[in-house]
């Protein structure tokens, strides 16, 4: 029909990015990445803020893997949620002081990986958990904006 069905409210400056969680494990929500250092989580069915997380900077990019929230922020930093409880669990120090342009996920045998894209041009590969720098991706003469992993590769558009 082309019309509105809904409008969600709560954050103070322009929203740079939305993610929907809805695994059937997990409750139907709505987060919101803003430039005003917050994300914002919604009730999907009654489009009621459920909470606010404040950051220590904007909010660029999300991403969910792992029953996991990973938001990556404009001072080089990515904030993990956990997902089933909407508390945060830990800040890795990725590209400071520059921005994380995007993110993917992967697994490497057992180990679950996150490929974390960076206005310096770089991609780092990090443990998915503990957030420990496993190798970087270099020599792109741009920043990578977004990135998908499939079958073992990591397609890019910068």
């Amino acid at each position: 029909s082309r019309k509105c069905v809904g409008v969600f409210e709560g954050h103070s400056s322009k929203v740079s990015c939305l993610l929907v969680s809805a695994a059937p494990s997990l409750h139907h929500r709505l987060y919101s990445g803003s430039s005003d250092q917050t994300i914002c989580c919604y009730n999907l069915k009654t489009r009621e803020l459920e909470q606010q997380f404040p950051l220590s900077d904007r909010v660029l990019c999300l991403h969910s893997r792992w029953k996991t929230l990973y938001a990556g922020l404009a001072n080089g930093t990515v904030v993990t949620f956990n997902l089933k409880t909407n508390k945060q669990m830990d800040v890795f120090e990725c590209h400071g002081p520059r921005g994380v342009s995007c993110m993917a996920s992967s697994q490497e045998g057992a180990r679950r990986i996150l490929l974390v894209g960076s206005y310096d041009n770089t991609i780092s590969v990090r443990d998915a958990k503990s957030g420990l720098l496993l190798r970087t991706l270099e020599g792109h003469t741009k920043t990578v904006l977004c990135m998908k992993v499939t079958y073992d590769t990591i397609i890019l558009y910068w």
